[in-house]
């Protein structure tokens, strides 16, 4: 390989992740994205639900977990773990 070569690949792959910058600033901007790009998946609604809790929107993150008991089909240990989470979260008062 040649230096230019990879003086050109160091340049893409800078750009490319440069143009990322604004996706990883936080939990939200991640999650969000995921969201935008693979909604269908359950991990992604209960991390991006994780990302609004601790953003204290907590009515926001419950009904998205809400949702994905009744949308995403989670398997009995997932809906287990969302249920917990659910009951948690509306004892602190959140829902």
């Amino acid at each position: 390989m040649t230096v230019l070569s990879v003086s050109t690949a160091v340049v893409g792959y800078a750009g490319a992740t440069t143009s990322y910058l604004p996706v990883w600033l936080n939990g939200l901007s991640l999650w969000g994205h995921a969201v935008r790009h693979v909604p269908y998946l359950q991990v992604v609604q209960t991390l991006s639900a994780d990302s609004l809790y601790d953003s204290v929107l907590h009515e926001q993150a419950i009904k998205v977990l809400e949702e994905t008991l009744q949308s995403r089909e989670p398997d009995e240990a997932d809906r287990r773990r969302i249920e917990e989470k659910l009951v948690t979260w509306r004892l602190r008062g959140h829902a």
